[in-house]
Protein backbone atom coordinates (compact mmCIF):
# COMPACT_ATOMS: atom_id res chain seq x y z
CA UNK A 1 0.00 0.00 0.00
CA UNK A 2 2.89 2.16 0.75
CA UNK A 3 4.28 1.90 -3.06
CA UNK A 4 1.06 2.75 -4.18
CA UNK A 5 1.03 5.45 -2.28
CA UNK A 6 4.64 6.51 -4.01
CA UNK A 7 2.86 5.86 -7.62
CA UNK A 8 0.06 7.18 -6.76
CA UNK A 9 1.52 10.54 -6.02
CA UNK A 10 3.24 10.31 -9.07
CA UNK A 11 0.31 9.71 -11.22
CA UNK A 12 -1.16 12.55 -9.55
CA UNK A 13 1.70 14.89 -10.09
CA UNK A 14 1.83 15.99 -5.96
CA UNK A 15 4.69 15.68 -3.62
CA UNK A 16 4.68 15.19 0.15
CA UNK A 17 3.29 18.37 1.19
CA UNK A 18 0.78 17.77 -0.78
CA UNK A 19 -0.02 14.27 -0.34
CA UNK A 20 -0.03 14.27 3.34
CA UNK A 21 -2.67 17.27 3.41
CA UNK A 22 -5.02 15.41 1.13
CA UNK A 23 -4.90 12.20 3.89
CA UNK A 24 -4.89 13.95 6.62
CA UNK A 25 -7.67 15.98 5.35
CA UNK A 26 -9.95 12.89 5.25
CA UNK A 27 -8.65 11.40 8.64
CA UNK A 28 -6.07 8.86 6.64
CA UNK A 29 -2.39 8.28 7.80
CA UNK A 30 0.37 9.22 5.71
CA UNK A 31 4.06 8.59 4.88
CA UNK A 32 6.85 10.18 6.52
CA UNK A 33 8.68 13.01 4.20
CA UNK A 34 11.97 10.08 3.30
CA UNK A 35 9.69 6.94 3.31
CA UNK A 36 7.25 8.68 0.63
CA UNK A 37 10.29 9.76 -1.44
CA UNK A 38 11.73 6.10 -1.41
CA UNK A 39 8.16 4.83 -2.64
CA UNK A 40 8.12 7.66 -5.06
CA UNK A 41 11.68 6.92 -6.25
CA UNK A 42 10.87 2.71 -6.57
CA UNK A 43 7.60 3.11 -7.94
CA UNK A 44 9.38 5.82 -10.42
CA UNK A 45 12.39 3.37 -11.59
CA UNK A 46 9.14 0.87 -12.29
CA UNK A 47 7.53 3.45 -14.22
CA UNK A 48 10.72 3.59 -16.32
CA UNK A 49 10.79 0.19 -17.23
CA UNK A 50 7.29 0.05 -18.63
CA UNK A 51 7.81 3.46 -20.22
CA UNK A 52 10.80 1.62 -22.22
CA UNK A 53 8.95 -1.57 -22.92
CA UNK A 54 6.10 0.15 -24.06
CA UNK A 55 8.10 2.51 -26.46
CA UNK A 56 10.28 -0.92 -27.84
CA UNK A 57 6.51 -2.98 -28.41
CA UNK A 58 5.21 -0.02 -30.36
CA UNK A 59 8.45 0.85 -31.77
CA UNK A 60 8.39 -2.78 -32.88
CA UNK A 61 4.82 -2.26 -34.47
CA UNK A 62 5.50 1.01 -36.42
CA UNK A 63 8.45 -1.33 -37.84
CA UNK A 64 6.16 -4.14 -38.88
CA UNK A 65 3.14 -1.44 -40.58
CA UNK A 66 5.74 0.53 -42.74
CA UNK A 67 8.36 -2.48 -43.66
CA UNK A 68 8.99 -2.52 -47.45
CA UNK A 69 11.18 -5.27 -46.96
CA UNK A 70 14.66 -3.56 -46.52
CA UNK A 71 17.08 -4.23 -43.79
CA UNK A 72 16.54 -0.63 -41.93
CA UNK A 73 13.00 0.24 -42.06
CA UNK A 74 12.14 3.86 -42.63
CA UNK A 75 9.27 5.31 -40.58
CA UNK A 76 7.91 8.68 -39.96
CA UNK A 77 7.54 9.85 -36.71
CA UNK A 78 5.95 13.39 -35.18
CA UNK A 79 8.17 15.20 -33.01
CA UNK A 80 7.79 17.84 -30.48
CA UNK A 81 9.67 18.74 -27.21
CA UNK A 82 7.06 19.84 -23.85
CA UNK A 83 8.71 22.06 -21.10
CA UNK A 84 8.20 22.17 -17.38
CA UNK A 85 7.52 26.45 -17.13
CA UNK A 86 4.59 28.22 -18.10
CA UNK A 87 4.82 30.71 -20.71
CA UNK A 88 7.39 30.71 -23.55
CA UNK A 89 9.43 28.40 -21.39
CA UNK A 90 12.99 29.92 -23.00
CA UNK A 91 14.33 29.49 -19.27
CA UNK A 92 12.67 25.97 -18.43
CA UNK A 93 15.12 23.87 -16.40
CA UNK A 94 13.89 20.75 -18.03
CA UNK A 95 11.73 19.31 -20.19
CA UNK A 96 10.87 16.26 -22.63
CA UNK A 97 10.49 15.18 -26.39
CA UNK A 98 8.88 12.65 -27.93
CA UNK A 99 9.22 10.80 -31.12
CA UNK A 100 5.51 9.71 -32.09
CA UNK A 101 5.12 6.68 -35.03
CA UNK A 102 2.36 8.29 -37.57
CA UNK A 103 1.29 4.63 -38.39
CA UNK A 104 0.64 3.96 -35.00
CA UNK A 105 0.03 6.99 -32.95
CA UNK A 106 1.97 5.88 -30.45
CA UNK A 107 5.23 6.98 -28.35
CA UNK A 108 7.92 4.99 -29.77
CA UNK A 109 11.21 7.32 -28.50
CA UNK A 110 11.55 9.84 -26.08
CA UNK A 111 14.09 11.71 -24.02
CA UNK A 112 14.17 14.40 -21.15
CA UNK A 113 16.61 17.02 -20.12
CA UNK A 114 17.81 18.65 -17.39
CA UNK A 115 19.78 21.41 -16.19
CA UNK A 116 19.75 21.39 -12.92
CA UNK A 117 20.41 18.69 -10.26
CA UNK A 118 19.84 19.67 -6.65
CA UNK A 119 21.64 17.64 -4.99
CA UNK A 120 24.38 19.12 -7.16
CA UNK A 121 23.96 22.21 -6.80
CA UNK A 122 23.40 22.16 -2.78
CA UNK A 123 26.83 20.38 -2.60
CA UNK A 124 28.27 23.27 -4.69
CA UNK A 125 27.22 25.49 -2.78
CA UNK A 126 29.02 24.53 0.19
CA UNK A 127 31.86 23.79 -1.38
CA UNK A 128 31.80 20.11 -0.69
CA UNK A 129 31.31 16.83 -2.68
CA UNK A 130 28.16 15.82 -4.12
CA UNK A 131 26.93 12.19 -1.92
CA UNK A 132 26.33 9.00 -4.04
CA UNK A 133 23.15 9.95 -6.00
CA UNK A 134 21.27 9.49 -9.22
CA UNK A 135 21.86 12.51 -11.05
CA UNK A 136 19.57 14.27 -13.20
CA UNK A 137 21.08 17.05 -14.51
CA UNK A 138 22.15 15.71 -18.58
CA UNK A 139 22.01 19.21 -20.17
CA UNK A 140 24.64 22.19 -20.33
CA UNK A 141 23.38 24.39 -22.85
CA UNK A 142 20.52 26.87 -23.22
CA UNK A 143 17.09 25.53 -22.26
CA UNK A 144 16.05 26.16 -25.95
CA UNK A 145 18.54 24.29 -27.55
CA UNK A 146 17.00 21.41 -25.48
CA UNK A 147 14.86 20.65 -28.24
CA UNK A 148 17.35 20.24 -31.37
CA UNK A 149 19.69 18.31 -28.37
CA UNK A 150 16.88 15.64 -27.91
CA UNK A 151 15.88 15.50 -31.38
CA UNK A 152 19.87 14.58 -31.98
CA UNK A 153 19.33 11.63 -29.29
CA UNK A 154 16.09 10.40 -30.93
CA UNK A 155 16.93 10.39 -35.01
CA UNK A 156 20.22 9.00 -34.72
CA UNK A 157 22.72 6.99 -32.86
CA UNK A 158 24.62 8.33 -29.81
CA UNK A 159 27.87 7.51 -31.61
CA UNK A 160 27.16 9.37 -35.15
CA UNK A 161 28.48 12.75 -35.34
CA UNK A 162 26.15 15.66 -35.32
CA UNK A 163 27.07 19.46 -35.46
CA UNK A 164 23.03 21.46 -34.74
CA UNK A 165 23.54 24.99 -36.19
CA UNK A 166 20.74 27.55 -37.24
CA UNK A 167 19.80 28.77 -40.79
CA UNK A 168 18.12 32.23 -39.57
CA UNK A 169 15.84 31.83 -36.86
CA UNK A 170 15.25 27.83 -37.82
CA UNK A 171 17.47 25.13 -36.09
CA UNK A 172 19.27 22.89 -38.24
CA UNK A 173 20.69 19.71 -37.63
CA UNK A 174 23.26 17.79 -39.46
CA UNK A 175 23.66 14.06 -38.54
CA UNK A 176 26.34 11.65 -40.20
CA UNK A 177 25.45 7.90 -40.71
CA UNK A 178 27.53 5.21 -38.73
CA UNK A 179 27.17 3.19 -41.65
CA UNK A 180 27.59 5.16 -44.29
CA UNK A 181 28.79 8.26 -43.79
CA UNK A 182 26.33 9.97 -45.50
CA UNK A 183 25.71 13.78 -43.98
CA UNK A 184 21.82 14.06 -43.18
CA UNK A 185 20.33 17.58 -43.13
CA UNK A 186 17.25 17.45 -40.57
CA UNK A 187 15.42 20.92 -41.13
CA UNK A 188 12.55 20.33 -37.91
CA UNK A 189 10.52 23.43 -39.63
CA UNK A 190 8.19 23.98 -42.99
CA UNK A 191 10.31 25.16 -46.10
CA UNK A 192 9.80 26.85 -49.78
CA UNK A 193 11.43 27.57 -52.46
CA UNK A 194 12.21 31.39 -53.48
CA UNK A 195 14.67 30.52 -56.62
CA UNK A 196 16.25 27.97 -58.26
CA UNK A 197 18.94 27.27 -56.65
CA UNK A 198 20.72 27.12 -52.85
CA UNK A 199 18.98 26.25 -50.17
CA UNK A 200 15.53 25.97 -49.40
CA UNK A 201 14.18 28.94 -47.11
CA UNK A 202 12.03 28.06 -44.11
CA UNK A 203 8.49 29.35 -43.29
CA UNK A 204 9.86 30.70 -40.23
CA UNK A 205 12.73 33.09 -41.72
CA UNK A 206 10.00 34.40 -44.05
CA UNK A 207 8.03 34.83 -41.05
CA UNK A 208 10.40 36.83 -39.46
CA UNK A 209 10.93 39.41 -42.13
CA UNK A 210 6.74 39.55 -42.28
CA UNK A 211 6.75 40.06 -38.70
CA UNK A 212 9.82 42.95 -38.91
CA UNK A 213 7.25 44.81 -41.50
CA UNK A 214 4.27 44.45 -39.80
CA UNK A 215 5.93 45.47 -36.21
CA UNK A 216 7.74 48.86 -38.13
CA UNK A 217 10.93 48.04 -37.66
CA UNK A 218 14.71 47.23 -39.38
CA UNK A 219 17.43 44.45 -38.87
CA UNK A 220 18.85 46.57 -36.20
CA UNK A 221 15.81 46.63 -34.17
CA UNK A 222 15.02 42.89 -34.78
CA UNK A 223 18.36 41.53 -34.48
CA UNK A 224 18.44 44.13 -30.86
CA UNK A 225 14.86 42.03 -29.85
CA UNK A 226 15.51 38.41 -30.70
CA UNK A 227 19.18 38.99 -28.95
CA UNK A 228 18.14 39.93 -26.02
CA UNK A 229 15.55 36.93 -25.63
CA UNK A 230 18.04 34.58 -27.09
CA UNK A 231 17.27 33.59 -30.48
CA UNK A 232 19.11 33.32 -32.78
CA UNK A 233 18.52 36.21 -35.85
CA UNK A 234 18.88 36.38 -39.40
CA UNK A 235 22.06 38.35 -40.82
CA UNK A 236 21.14 41.43 -42.36
CA UNK A 237 20.92 40.03 -46.59
CA UNK A 238 19.19 37.45 -45.61
CA UNK A 239 16.30 39.68 -43.58
CA UNK A 240 16.18 41.80 -46.33
CA UNK A 241 15.65 38.82 -48.93
CA UNK A 242 13.13 37.69 -46.87
CA UNK A 243 11.28 41.30 -45.58
CA UNK A 244 11.46 42.08 -49.59
CA UNK A 245 10.04 38.40 -50.03
CA UNK A 246 7.56 39.28 -47.84
CA UNK A 247 6.28 42.94 -48.80
CA UNK A 248 5.68 41.24 -52.30
CA UNK A 249 3.37 39.26 -50.96
CA UNK A 250 1.64 41.88 -48.58
CA UNK A 251 1.63 44.13 -51.97
CA UNK A 252 -0.55 41.24 -53.71
CA UNK A 253 -3.13 40.86 -50.78
CA UNK A 254 -3.37 44.56 -50.48
CA UNK A 255 -4.20 44.48 -54.62
CA UNK A 256 -6.59 41.86 -54.21
CA UNK A 257 -8.34 43.34 -51.15
CA UNK A 258 -8.69 46.61 -53.20
CA UNK A 259 -10.11 44.85 -55.99
CA UNK A 260 -12.71 42.86 -53.89
CA UNK A 261 -14.10 46.18 -51.93
CA UNK A 262 -14.32 48.22 -55.48
CA UNK A 263 -16.47 45.46 -56.53
CA UNK A 264 -18.74 45.90 -53.38
CA UNK A 265 -18.37 49.40 -53.41
CA UNK A 266 -19.89 49.29 -57.47
CA UNK A 267 -22.40 46.84 -56.25
CA UNK A 268 -23.75 49.08 -53.19
CA UNK A 269 -23.79 52.59 -55.93
CA UNK A 270 -24.84 50.46 -58.92
CA UNK A 271 -28.01 52.31 -60.59
CA UNK A 272 -27.64 50.34 -64.14
CA UNK A 273 -25.55 52.51 -65.76
CA UNK A 274 -21.99 50.84 -67.30
CA UNK A 275 -19.80 52.81 -65.56
CA UNK A 276 -20.99 52.95 -61.76
CA UNK A 277 -20.61 56.25 -59.93
CA UNK A 278 -19.54 55.90 -56.60
CA UNK A 279 -18.15 58.45 -53.35
CA UNK A 280 -14.99 58.41 -52.37
CA UNK A 281 -12.93 60.29 -49.34
CA UNK A 282 -9.36 61.12 -50.57
CA UNK A 283 -5.76 61.91 -48.10
CA UNK A 284 -2.52 61.93 -48.58
CA UNK A 285 -0.26 60.70 -45.67
CA UNK A 286 3.62 61.69 -45.45
CA UNK A 287 6.57 59.38 -43.65
CA UNK A 288 7.46 62.66 -41.88
CA UNK A 289 6.39 64.38 -39.18
CA UNK A 290 5.35 67.96 -39.17
CA UNK A 291 3.01 69.51 -42.04
CA UNK A 292 5.49 67.27 -44.28
CA UNK A 293 5.67 69.24 -46.98
CA UNK A 294 9.33 68.36 -47.46
CA UNK A 295 8.26 64.72 -47.09
CA UNK A 296 10.84 62.24 -49.82
CA UNK A 297 7.80 59.60 -49.54
CA UNK A 298 3.80 59.54 -48.79
CA UNK A 299 0.73 57.01 -49.80
CA UNK A 300 -2.82 58.74 -50.86
CA UNK A 301 -5.74 56.21 -50.11
CA UNK A 302 -9.06 56.49 -51.85
CA UNK A 303 -11.79 55.06 -49.14
CA UNK A 304 -15.48 54.26 -50.61
CA UNK A 305 -18.19 56.20 -48.62
CA UNK A 306 -20.24 52.83 -49.14
CA UNK A 307 -17.67 50.19 -47.55
CA UNK A 308 -15.77 52.61 -45.76
CA UNK A 309 -12.92 50.42 -47.18
CA UNK A 310 -9.81 51.40 -49.27
CA UNK A 311 -10.58 50.42 -52.85
CA UNK A 312 -7.30 52.25 -54.32
CA UNK A 313 -3.98 53.72 -52.87
CA UNK A 314 -0.75 54.85 -54.61
CA UNK A 315 2.84 55.81 -52.96
CA UNK A 316 4.86 58.57 -54.11
CA UNK A 317 8.91 58.64 -53.54
CA UNK A 318 11.55 61.21 -54.46
CA UNK A 319 14.66 59.60 -53.44
CA UNK A 320 16.07 56.23 -54.14
CA UNK A 321 19.07 55.40 -52.25
CA UNK A 322 20.62 52.96 -54.95
CA UNK A 323 20.30 55.52 -57.42
CA UNK A 324 21.89 58.53 -55.38
CA UNK A 325 24.41 56.56 -54.33
CA UNK A 326 25.48 55.48 -58.74
CA UNK A 327 25.02 58.62 -59.26
CA UNK A 328 27.01 60.18 -55.97
CA UNK A 329 29.99 57.60 -57.59
CA UNK A 330 29.35 58.28 -61.45
CA UNK A 331 27.88 54.93 -61.75
CA UNK A 332 25.61 53.56 -63.59
CA UNK A 333 23.19 51.99 -60.40
CA UNK A 334 22.59 48.16 -60.55
CA UNK A 335 19.68 46.48 -61.27
CA UNK A 336 17.18 46.95 -58.59
CA UNK A 337 13.39 47.60 -57.84
CA UNK A 338 13.33 51.62 -58.28
CA UNK A 339 11.00 52.89 -56.22
CA UNK A 340 11.34 56.47 -57.36
CA UNK A 341 8.37 57.19 -58.87
CA UNK A 342 7.80 61.16 -57.95
CA UNK A 343 9.73 64.28 -59.72
CA UNK A 344 8.04 67.23 -58.30
CA UNK A 345 7.63 69.16 -54.48
CA UNK A 346 6.87 67.11 -51.91
CA UNK A 347 3.31 69.21 -51.74
CA UNK A 348 2.68 68.13 -55.20
CA UNK A 349 2.25 64.56 -54.14
CA UNK A 350 -1.26 64.42 -52.39
CA UNK A 351 -3.09 65.82 -56.29
CA UNK A 352 -0.16 64.04 -58.16
CA UNK A 353 -1.70 60.63 -56.84
CA UNK A 354 -5.31 61.84 -57.14
CA UNK A 355 -5.36 62.58 -60.83
CA UNK A 356 -3.67 58.60 -60.72
CA UNK A 357 -6.52 56.84 -58.81
CA UNK A 358 -9.54 59.06 -60.28
CA UNK A 359 -8.41 58.42 -63.92
CA UNK A 360 -7.41 55.13 -62.62
CA UNK A 361 -10.96 53.97 -61.43
CA UNK A 362 -12.42 54.04 -65.32
CA UNK A 363 -10.77 51.11 -65.90
CA UNK A 364 -11.96 49.68 -63.14
CA UNK A 365 -15.99 49.82 -64.21
CA UNK A 366 -16.21 53.14 -61.59
CA UNK A 367 -16.11 56.52 -61.79
CA UNK A 368 -15.38 58.96 -58.60
CA UNK A 369 -18.09 61.71 -58.97
CA UNK A 370 -18.63 62.23 -54.76
CA UNK A 371 -15.26 63.20 -53.25
CA UNK A 372 -14.75 64.31 -49.84
CA UNK A 373 -11.38 65.33 -48.07
CA UNK A 374 -9.94 68.17 -46.37
CA UNK A 375 -9.17 71.73 -47.65
CA UNK A 376 -5.51 70.84 -48.21
CA UNK A 377 -6.82 68.60 -51.08
CA UNK A 378 -5.86 70.03 -54.26
CA UNK A 379 -8.44 68.42 -56.56
CA UNK A 380 -12.28 68.61 -56.58
CA UNK A 381 -15.05 67.08 -58.25
CA UNK A 382 -18.86 68.16 -58.87
CA UNK A 383 -21.52 66.72 -56.32
CA UNK A 384 -25.43 66.52 -56.44
CA UNK A 385 -27.12 69.68 -56.99
CA UNK A 386 -30.18 69.23 -55.52
CA UNK A 387 -29.06 68.27 -51.99
CA UNK A 388 -26.61 71.26 -51.58
CA UNK A 389 -29.94 73.81 -52.54
CA UNK A 390 -31.68 72.03 -49.71
CA UNK A 391 -28.87 72.55 -47.38
CA UNK A 392 -28.94 75.95 -48.44
CA UNK A 393 -32.58 75.94 -47.43
CA UNK A 394 -32.12 74.34 -43.94
CA UNK A 395 -29.35 76.67 -42.92
CA UNK A 396 -31.23 79.43 -43.72
CA UNK A 397 -33.90 78.24 -41.63
CA UNK A 398 -31.82 77.40 -38.17
CA UNK A 399 -32.07 80.86 -36.97
CA UNK A 400 -35.53 81.91 -37.71
CA UNK A 401 -36.52 78.79 -36.33
CA UNK A 402 -34.83 79.47 -33.03
CA UNK A 403 -36.53 82.57 -32.16
CA UNK A 404 -40.19 81.18 -33.08
CA UNK A 405 -40.02 82.44 -37.10
CA UNK A 406 -41.68 79.56 -38.14
CA UNK A 407 -42.77 80.89 -41.73
CA UNK A 408 -39.89 79.01 -43.62
CA UNK A 409 -39.41 75.43 -41.85
CA UNK A 410 -40.63 72.51 -43.18
CA UNK A 411 -42.77 69.98 -41.86
CA UNK A 412 -40.77 66.84 -42.33
CA UNK A 413 -38.93 67.98 -39.36
CA UNK A 414 -40.58 71.07 -37.33
CA UNK A 415 -42.61 70.52 -34.63
CA UNK A 416 -44.56 73.63 -34.72
CA UNK A 417 -45.80 72.91 -38.29
CA UNK A 418 -47.22 69.64 -36.51
CA UNK A 419 -49.10 71.03 -33.48
CA UNK A 420 -48.67 74.81 -32.98
CA UNK A 421 -50.25 74.82 -29.77
CA UNK A 422 -48.66 72.12 -27.87
CA UNK A 423 -45.25 73.01 -29.46
CA UNK A 424 -42.15 73.71 -27.38
CA UNK A 425 -38.61 73.53 -28.48
CA UNK A 426 -36.78 70.34 -26.99
CA UNK A 427 -34.06 72.30 -26.34
CA UNK A 428 -33.51 76.33 -25.11
CA UNK A 429 -35.32 75.46 -22.03
CA UNK A 430 -38.83 75.06 -24.29
CA UNK A 431 -38.82 79.19 -25.02
CA UNK A 432 -37.95 81.32 -27.98
CA UNK A 433 -34.76 82.79 -28.52
CA UNK A 434 -35.19 87.00 -28.12
CA UNK A 435 -32.72 89.66 -28.90
CA UNK A 436 -32.00 91.12 -31.98
CA UNK A 437 -28.30 91.19 -31.36
CA UNK A 438 -28.17 87.64 -30.47
CA UNK A 439 -29.70 86.83 -33.85
CA UNK A 440 -27.51 89.32 -35.75
CA UNK A 441 -24.73 87.54 -34.10
CA UNK A 442 -25.87 83.91 -34.33
CA UNK A 443 -26.46 84.66 -38.34
CA UNK A 444 -22.81 86.37 -38.61
CA UNK A 445 -21.68 82.64 -37.33
CA UNK A 446 -23.55 80.57 -39.98
CA UNK A 447 -23.08 83.25 -42.72
CA UNK A 448 -20.13 81.44 -44.06
CA UNK A 449 -21.84 77.81 -44.44
CA UNK A 450 -24.94 79.51 -46.17
CA UNK A 451 -23.12 79.73 -49.84
CA UNK A 452 -23.09 77.46 -52.63
CA UNK A 453 -19.94 76.32 -52.31
CA UNK A 454 -19.88 75.24 -48.96
CA UNK A 455 -23.46 73.65 -49.47
CA UNK A 456 -21.48 71.79 -52.04
CA UNK A 457 -18.50 70.78 -49.90
CA UNK A 458 -21.00 69.42 -47.28
CA UNK A 459 -23.41 67.93 -49.44
CA UNK A 460 -22.34 63.86 -49.29
CA UNK A 461 -22.38 64.16 -45.28
CA UNK A 462 -19.24 62.31 -45.73
CA UNK A 463 -15.47 62.54 -43.38
CA UNK A 464 -12.16 61.43 -44.31
CA UNK A 465 -11.34 60.60 -40.83
CA UNK A 466 -11.48 57.05 -41.93
CA UNK A 467 -8.16 58.01 -44.48
CA UNK A 468 -6.79 59.34 -41.50
CA UNK A 469 -7.07 56.46 -39.65
CA UNK A 470 -5.68 54.14 -42.56
CA UNK A 471 -2.41 57.07 -42.02
CA UNK A 472 -2.25 56.11 -38.94
CA UNK A 473 -1.83 52.37 -39.45
CA UNK A 474 0.64 52.94 -41.84
CA UNK A 475 2.45 55.15 -39.94
CA UNK A 476 2.58 52.09 -37.23
CA UNK A 477 4.00 49.67 -40.03
CA UNK A 478 6.23 52.69 -41.03
CA UNK A 479 7.27 54.79 -38.09
CA UNK A 480 8.24 58.72 -38.97
CA UNK A 481 11.33 58.41 -37.46
CA UNK A 482 12.47 55.95 -39.32
CA UNK A 483 12.96 56.53 -43.06
CA UNK A 484 12.17 54.05 -45.57
CA UNK A 485 11.22 56.40 -48.38
CA UNK A 486 14.59 55.28 -49.74
CA UNK A 487 14.07 51.48 -50.65
CA UNK A 488 11.02 49.67 -51.54
CA UNK A 489 10.55 48.92 -48.50
CA UNK A 490 8.47 52.02 -48.08
CA UNK A 491 5.68 50.69 -50.64
CA UNK A 492 5.75 47.38 -48.49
Amino acid sequence: MNSCAGLGALHSGIGHAHYSGLLSTIGISSLSSSNFKNRKRESGKAVEEVARESCQRFNDEEKRLSSTGEEVVKVGVSYDMGWRKRGCSHDSSSGAGTAVGLQTSKVISYATRNTICRVCAEAQKKNQEAVAHDCCKNHQGSSKSMEANVAVELFSDLSNSCNVGNEGVCPVMKVKCARCDHINILRPAEHHRTGKRGPPTFDMNSCAGLGALHSGIGHAHYLGLLSTIGISSLSSSNFKNRKRESGKAVEEVARESCQRFNDEEKRLSSTGEEVVKVGVSYDMGWRKRGCSHDSSSGAGTAVGLQTSKVISYATRNTICRVCAEAQKKNQEAVAHDCCKNHQGSSKSMEANVAVELFSGALSSGVAYTTYVGDDDSAKRESHRKALPLLLMEGFSTIVPHAFGDHNKCSASWCGYKKDPKCYKHGHLWGKDLKGEDLRAVLEDALWPFMSEESAKKLAPCGSSQRNECINSVVGSKAPKIRHYGGSESSDF
